[in-house]
């Protein structure tokens, strides 16, 4: 009926979307892995979508944003969504189906940092890293090696560097993982189950506020 708006909701994959093949998983509908925008007719006046991370619009060329949409998850699931900046989006369909669309930006998630590069780099890119500020939770870090360095054991490497990045205010997590520059992994940092319990009694710690915040 006329002045009444047509949203639509869907969970699926635009053509062209920005995606995160590690936290991820493709969605296939009918053999089809993805949908191109020809798909949405006219008449709706606000497509909602969910399934990728990244909060994005559509079509990408108009200037305010499209009223195509992902809101993008309200949390990042993985160390590459950590430069996402994660927010709600507030929309209000005037009944001519005009959009006035605001963006929520969401505040007080943990933050997620993943250095990458060679053990100099990464030593370099730590001792950059700025002060959590007071009251925010306690930021995880993520440490990828990019070079086939093997100057020291890979135990003794990972014990540095985590040593470098808790004397910095943040919690290492998991082992220095190695990605030559072809994109294999080929190995990631063993730990012992002495280790582990180690790591889970520090994360224990962080997190006994958590629930309050």
């Amino acid at each position: 009926p006329p002045n009444i708006p047509a949203i639509a909701t869907g969970h699926l994959t635009v053509t062209g979307g920005e995606t995160n093949k590690d936290t991820e998983r493709e969605i296939r509908i009918g053999g089809v892995g993805d949908v191109d925008l020809s798909a949405f007719p006219a008449s709706f006046n606000y497509v909602a979508l969910g399934h990728l991370h990244r909060p994005q619009s559509f079509p990408k060329n108009t200037q305010s944003g499209g009223h195509i949409r992902y809101a993008g998850s309200p949390i990042a699931l993985g160390f590459s969504e950590g430069s996402h900046q994660k927010a709600f989006q507030i929309i209000d369909v005037e009944p001519a189906g005009t959009l006035n669309i605001h963006t929520l930006p969401i505040i007080g998630n943990r933050r997620l940092t993943q250095l990458r590069g060679t053990i100099q780099e990464l030593e370099t890119q730590i001792e950059e890293l700025a002060q959590p500020v007071e009251g925010e939770l306690q930021p995880w870090v993520e440490l990828v090696l990019t070079s086939d360095e093997t100057v020291q054991s890979a135990d003794s490497l990972s014990a540095s560097l985590k040593k470098l990045v808790t004397a910095k205010g943040y919690a290492p997590v998991g082992g220095v993982q190695r990605d030559l520059p072809d994109g294999a992994i080929s190995w990631t940092a063993e730990r012992t189950t002495d280790e582990l319990l180690s790591e889970l009694d520090i994360i224990r710690e962080n997190e006994c506020g958590t629930i309050e915040h």
